[in-house]
């Protein structure tokens, strides 16, 4: 990643910015560093989250040095924190402040993959950054066991939703369901 600092080019309306070949590699770095904190840390860790605001803040004209020195020094912090990881019982890491790195024994509520999905809509009529954020924050919530913030996320999330389905609530959601009735009552309050 420090190699890519030293390989940005003048362009006549950007500024300094990077070959399409070190984008990708860009990427590909961004990516891969996310992929091995991830699995050191958890799915919701805060490396791997602000990994992603850093690295997907260019607006599509490619990362600028700024961009790529950010991305670098989060994950420097993730390297740190995984070297400290190792030398903290999971109690330490559990008494200090909340976070998704808890060693709960729980599957997180929502699954880090529908997030990640709900992550790649394209942004159209909806923006999910919000809802996204609610989500990770609803995982985190029951990760460290936090009964009443998690039933205000679920309800949040709940107030969230319907929009995207052109309704109200969710009573009017369910009402315009076609299917079994299960399933609608499933989706009732």
């Amino acid at each position: 990643m420090k190699a890519l600092e030293a390989r940005f080019e003048p362009t006549p309306m950007f500024g300094m910015r990077l070959s399409a070949d070190d984008q990708a590699e860009y990427q590909q770095l961004a990516l891969e560093a996310r992929s091995v904190l991830t699995a050191e840390l958890g799915p919701l860790n805060d490396f791997s989250t602000q990994l992603m605001f850093a690295a997907g803040s260019s607006c599509g004209v490619g990362p600028s040095v700024a961009d790529v020195k950010s991305t670098r020094a989060v994950i420097q912090a993730g390297l740190n924190e995984i070297g400290r990881k190792g030398a903290r019982s999971p109690e330490q890491v559990r008494v200090g402040s909340l976070s998704a790195t808890s060693r709960s024994d729980k599957s997180p509520y929502v699954a880090v993959s529908r997030i990640g999905e709900l992550r790649g809509i394209p942004k159209t009529k909806w923006d999910t950054a919000k809802l996204v954020r609610l989500l990770e924050e609803l995982n985190i919530a029951h990760a460290n066991e936090l009964c009443m913030a998690t039933a205000m996320l679920v309800r949040a999330i709940t107030d969230h939703v319907p929009p995207i389905f052109g309704r109200a609530d969710f009573t009017e959601v369910a009402n315009n369901l076609t299917g079994n009735k299960s399933l609608k009552r499933s989706l009732v309050w």
